[in-house]
């Protein structure tokens, strides 16, 4: 049984951006192709039916996503006086250290440099494919991937 997954933006964050019609929370977003700005609901932006798998959609929820929303929703009851006091802890620093390179994982502009920067990618370009994180990129592409995350530091 497949679920919708937001592939790169998560539901949590385009709904603390969304505005409420009839038809349910709604975002606008700039379409890059056509230059031109569009209005949608959050349950379809960005959405595709079994990118990822249900124990990944949970683990993302957990680990990545849920911290991070957590984190925004106290951000957000500081900057209206509902908390007087915004502290983060060492954990918080972590979670949104961890939010950021999981988007920048995801994002579809990672994959696409690692396929175009990966040497053994291009010499050999299905080498001992692999699933991850429902996309399907080669061994030497999540090496390149994974080397690409280790530089990033925040």
């Amino acid at each position: 049984m497949g679920i919708n997954s937001h592939v790169q933006i998560p539901k949590g964050i385009l709904k603390a951006f969304s505005h409420r019609t009839k038809n349910g929370n709604c975002v606008y977003y700039l379409d890059l192709h056509d230059m031109q700005i569009y209005t949608q609901k959050i349950k379809v932006l960005d959405a595709v039916f079994d990118f990822f798998s249900e124990p990944t959609e949970r683990l993302l929820d957990a680990v990545y996503e849920n911290p991070f929303l957590q984190l925004a929703v106290a951000v957000r009851e500081f900057s209206t006086g509902k908390r007087s006091i915004l502290e983060l802890t060492e954990d918080q620093q972590k979670d949104i250290k961890s939010f950021i390179k999981m988007s920048v994982m995801r994002s579809n502009y990672t994959f696409d440099l690692i396929a175009k920067t990966s040497l053994v990618g291009a010499v050999v370009p299905d080498a001992l494919t692999i699933w991850q994180f429902g996309q399907r990129i080669t061994l030497c592409q999540t090496l390149s991937f994974l080397r690409i995350i280790s530089l990033i530091s925040l």
